[in-house]
């Protein structure tokens, strides 16, 4: 039964992640062939319409299950203390983001900029509402909400945070966005699972979109009244010396501010009562890939209270891993493998009755289909243009 379960929340994440990549898909088609019939869709609109398409597929999944969406999502309420603790840890990691995103251009070109210049146009305080606060919210309950607590409540923490790290960067269908988008979704997975709930990463995610914003805002009106354009000196050509300065200073401060990052990521879970159950997610993860016999010691579906022996004892199991107790009849469920994901085959779990991967069918082509729409549509789509 618990194998069925942990198949069941992985089939679906999957699938939900495929099902967000082929609306953005045929979104993007869309507004390109109304681009070649000289049909252009405002800014707002373009912003509203790539954030429904986030927000209302996620609504669907959560009604068509029969899950707490709570206790899936996990709202659950913050300290006041955490929420400034948080604030602190995200400007702390700027640094890091702005190395990756400077290494990033070594390869390709600021995609985030280009982007940015459309929001100039538009009223700021309903620029940063849009892409400051609405945005983060969205992406987050469909990354960290769904997708990351699916794979979590299969018992994929560790793993179910790195892939629902990909998924997040390859949502952004772009090089430069997805290099620190990627980093960026680790992060926020451990914010929720140190805390224990999504504000945490809803929080951080807002405040990064909310500083870059502003201060982007106030540099073009800066450069404005200077008669320059921003957008034009930004584009100019950067050679590559300049960029490997930028990357050495950057790697300095990153280093410092990471670490600092660190100590006041620690306080935040130590804040909310967290830090053992933070930590235990690597003793469980390393028991699983020693090949040590682990049971399952409690309800899967809140893996908050699941605790694993850190010296690799034997543990009895009370519960069929889906809530229903088992010891009337004598069964136990029994792992062998990584529940990780980092097992024999480093993708799933091996267990008694067979393995349960984390990457199913579905992951696999909605990879691909990112893959294409990265490097291949805008080629093809140029063709029909000409």
């Amino acid at each position: 039964m618990e194998q069925l379960q942990r198949l069941y929340y992985n089939k679906r994440v999957n699938g939900f992640f495929l099902c967000l990549i082929i609306v953005h898909f045929m979104a993007s088609v869309a507004i390109s062939v109304l681009a070649m019939g000289g049909v252009e869709i405002g800014t707002f609109m373009a912003l509203l319409m790539t954030q429904l398409l986030l927000l209302v597929p996620s609504f669907i999944f959560i009604i068509s299950g029969n899950d707490n969406v709570f206790e899936w999502l996990r709202f659950r309420r913050l300290k006041t203390g955490t929420v400034f603790m948080v604030i602190l840890f995200t400007f702390l990691t700027m640094p890091l983001i702005s190395l990756i995103n400077v290494v990033s251009q070594l390869f390709t070109t600021n995609t985030a900029v280009e982007m940015s210049a459309a929001f100039v146009g538009m009223p700021a305080a309903l620029t940063v509402f849009m892409v400051g606060i609405f945005g983060p919210f969205c992406e987050e309950f469909a990354f960290r909400g769904i997708i990351f607590g699916g794979f979590r409540r299969s018992g994929a923490v560790l793993a179910g945070a790195v892939l629902s790290s990909v998924y997040f960067g390859l949502m952004h269908l772009n090089l430069n966005q997805m290099s620190y988008a990627l980093v960026l979704g680790v992060v926020f997975c451990m914010l929720v699972e140190g805390t224990g709930s999504i504000w945490a990463s809803i929080t951080a995610h807002a405040v990064i979109n909310t500083w870059n914003v502003i201060l982007l805002l106030v540099m073009e009106k800066v450069y404005s009244e200077m008669g320059k354009n921003m957008f034009e000196l930004i584009n100019e050509d950067v050679t590559t010396d300049q960029k490997l300065a930028m990357t050495g200073f950057l790697l300095v401060a990153s280093l410092i501010s990471s670490a600092l990052a660190f100590g006041v990521f620690i306080a935040i879970c130590r804040h909310e009562g967290r830090w053992e159950e933070f930590v235990s997610i690597f003793y469980r993860n390393k028991s699983g890939n020693a090949g040590e016999d682990t049971r399952y010691t409690g309800d899967i579906d809140n893996s908050d209270d699941n605790r694993y022996n850190g010296a690799g004892k034997d543990t009895e199991s009370t519960g069929d891993g889906c809530g229903n107790e088992n010891n009337g009849i004598g069964e136990d469920t029994e792992s062998t493998g990584d529940s990780y994901g980092n097992g024999n085959n480093g993708t799933g779990e091996n267990n008694t009755n067979g393995k349960v991967r984390l990457l199913t069918p579905s992951g696999y082509i909605a990879i691909a289909l990112c893959i294409f729409i990265i490097f291949f549509l805008d080629r093809i789509l140029s063709m029909f243009s000409m």
